[in-house]
């Protein structure tokens, strides 16, 4: 079966995301229109959008470990794909579209732990406050859960959560923050930048600081580091003893 999911990042406002799974292709294009208007009013910033159609995409999704703040999900037939990504990202904001013949207890589970629930069919007004309530939560739920790193970029200032940054890299004559779906390039130093991270953030190049809590093995011989989705940095021969005491102790 066909799975039609809409893919959308906030890539400036706090890197919020919602993701869209639904097998109805013109509610599925509704749930986006509401978005968009409401973005239009209460937001600043752009929301870009991707179509996805099949559960293959859905699965790849989760494999390559999209981070998702809103997760709006048609449950009917594909509930075995929610379990799984719930199973990863429980701190999803998760809202359930389900049709009036589907038993609640197909859904209703201490697994799934939906925040939001639209039992279709249901009128355009209570979808469109729903959604609403919806965006709102999920984004003072991420502007309150986690520190937010600030920078001045070309598209102008940009606030990424701390906590999604693999590494920091140094090269034309910019710097550029690094999380699993974005890079962001900003104007100054590593010297004068570590001195601001949280602790968690090392140094281990010269062109380099990691995050201790996305890395998840250290190849001192080779000079390497292996962050989470098989990215690797280098490990530079000057700053190995420090990083390796760190990453023991983290």
């Amino acid at each position: 079966n066909l799975v039609r999911i809409v893919f959308i990042s906030k890539t400036i406002l706090n890197g919020l995301s919602v993701v869209i799974v639904d097998s109805d292709v013109n509610e599925a294009d509704e749930i986006e229109n509401i978005i968009r208007r409401i973005a239009a009013l209460r937001f600043d910033n752009e929301w870009k959008i991707k179509k996805i159609k099949s559960c293959n995409d859905f699965e790849k999704l989760i494999e390559d470990r999209h981070m998702i703040d809103i997760l709006i999900f048609e449950v009917e037939g594909k509930i075995e794909y929610l379990a799984r990504y719930r199973s990863e990202f429980s701190k999803a904001i998760l809202m359930l579209l389900a049709s009036d013949k589907t038993s609640p207890m197909y859904y209703l589970m201490p697994g799934i732990k939906a925040d939001s629930l639209v039992v279709r069919p249901c009128e355009h007004s209570k979808i469109k406050d729903r959604i609403m309530d919806l965006l709102l939560f999920g984004y003072e739920k991420r502007r309150n859960d986690c520190e937010l790193f600030t920078m001045r970029c070309q598209e102008g200032i940009t606030r990424v959560p701390i906590d999604e940054i693999l590494y920091f890299e140094a090269r034309e004559k910019r710097i550029f923050a690094r999380t699993l779906n974005e890079e962001y390039g900003f104007y100054g130093t590593l010297t004068k930048l570590i001195l601001e991270l949280p602790q968690n953030f090392v140094r281990c190049h010269n062109g380099f600081i990691v995050n201790l809590n996305k890395t998840c093995l250290v190849r001192v011989s080779k000079g390497e580091i292996l962050l989470e989705a098989d990215i690797t940095i280098p490990l530079s021969r000057g700053y190995r003893t420090e990083f390796r005491d760190k990453f023991k102790g983290a």
